[in-house]
């Protein structure tokens, strides 16, 4: 009996010799990893560090008077980064400029992920550009073009700025290494509807003689396009004639095109008459009369009275209704004549008509008939008093 618990003692012994070295083995390991693990976690982190530490500048590239309307560039500076996403947010004031085209992306970047719409970005005034690159494609260093939009005047009011901004919080650029990068944005500020003191035209002044019953040429007045000293419904129809085209012997203004701006002076000049001056001569008596002086007030209203405009080939008569709380079939039976049809286009035909709330703004086309009414919205839009549009009468 004592030899059989002896044996066992033994056994056991020789399994607990066996088995001790292994677990000593695995110790040392695990005590030897731990000094490598942190060295490396240490390295990582300053790789991270310096990654971080080379931001990128994402800026606008464009010409900063309006009009001519530019295309505005979004260039990204990376430098020596290697860009593999970007996510770039800008904002525009709706009320100044608008959009006129779709945003384009830039060819470094190949794959858009997400691009705000026109229609939004005139809605909202704010703007959403997200683009990555391909797998296999070659990710973009240096100066490159993110993307572009054209961007046009909105407001018709002169000697105004307005700012293009970046949204910085909302912007992200990541490194080809899946790092996110630093970012430094330049905002711009653009000179909207610039204007010089106005100039007049020179016009050739005739030298007196004191044998000549002549007198020299009246004073211009700007709006008076067929020059008889006056501007009248002749001068008006031959404007309305040409609006919107190129034209360089009816526009006021000099450059050529006949525009809202050309209208505007006319009508802000519509019955004004100048006197003319009489030379040295034997006749004392001048042979013209004036019948007003030139400060008399204009018989036109041009935001508020209706006003006739050329009578076409069909004997229709255009007539502005601007804000007078009225509708054209009344505007027209002031005239003894029937509404046929409204519209803004040059015989008042298309149907539309500019108006104004709080929400939208100025907006247009709404689509309108003869028997909508004009009511004052006490905002300008496109040059006149919304709510407005014209009228056809026969």
């Amino acid at each position: 009996m004592n030899f059989k618990i002896k044996e066992k003692l033994i056994s056991l012994r020789y399994l607990y010799s066996r088995y001790r070295f292994p677990k000593l083995l695995v110790l040392f390991v695990l005590l030897l990893a731990l000094p490598v693990g942190v060295y490396l976690s240490t390295q990582v982190i300053k790789y991270l560090t310096k990654a971080v530490g080379e931001p990128v500048n994402v800026y606008f590239d464009t010409s900063t008077t309006l009009p001519p309307n530019p295309t505005v560039r979004i260039r990204i500076d990376a430098k020596t980064n290697s860009v593999a996403f970007a996510r770039v947010v800008f904002t525009f004031d709706t009320t100044k400029v608008r959009l006129s085209g779709e945003i384009t992306p830039g060819t470094s970047l190949g794959r858009i992920i997400e691009k705000t719409s026109m229609a939004d970005a005139n809605l909202t005034g704010r703007a959403t550009i997200v683009l990555g690159s391909s797998p296999n494609s070659t990710s973009p260093t240096g100066i490159f073009e993110f993307a572009s939009f054209p961007l046009s005047v909105y407001t018709s009011q002169q000697n105004t700025t307005t700012v293009l901004n970046f949204v910085s919080a909302d912007m992200q650029v990541v490194e080809k290494g899946v790092i996110d990068l630093g970012i430094t944005t330049s905002a711009t500020t653009l000179n909207l509807n610039p204007v010089a003191s106005p100039t007049p035209t020179p016009r050739p002044t005739a030298t007196p003689t004191p044998v000549t019953a002549t007198s020299t040429p009246s004073p211009y007045i700007q709006g008076d396009l067929d020059h008889d000293g006056d501007v009248d419904i002749n001068d008006y129809n031959l404007l309305v004639s040409v609006f919107g085209q190129v034209n360089c012997t009816y526009n006021i203004l000099g450059t050529c095109t006949i525009d809202i701006y050309d209208y505007n002076i006319l009508v802000g000049n519509y019955g004004r008459t100048v006197t003319p001056t009489p030379t040295q001569q034997p006749t004392p008596t001048p042979t013209r009369v004036p019948t007003q002086s030139p400060t008399n007030t204009p018989t036109l209203a041009p935001t508020r009275a209706p006003t006739p405009t050329p009578t076409s080939s069909g004997g229709a008569t255009i007539v502005l209704n601007s804000a007078t709380g009225k509708t054209c079939t009344t505007v027209c039976s002031d005239l003894v004549k029937t509404c046929s049809s409204v519209g803004l286009d040059s015989q008042a035909t298309n149907g539309n008509a500019w108006g104004y709330d709080s929400i939208r703004g100025c907006f247009s086309p709404i689509l309108i008939n003869c028997s909508n009414n004009m009511r004052d919205a006490g905002r300008v839009c496109s040059g006149q008093q919304a709510n407005w549009t014209q009228c056809r009468c026969l």
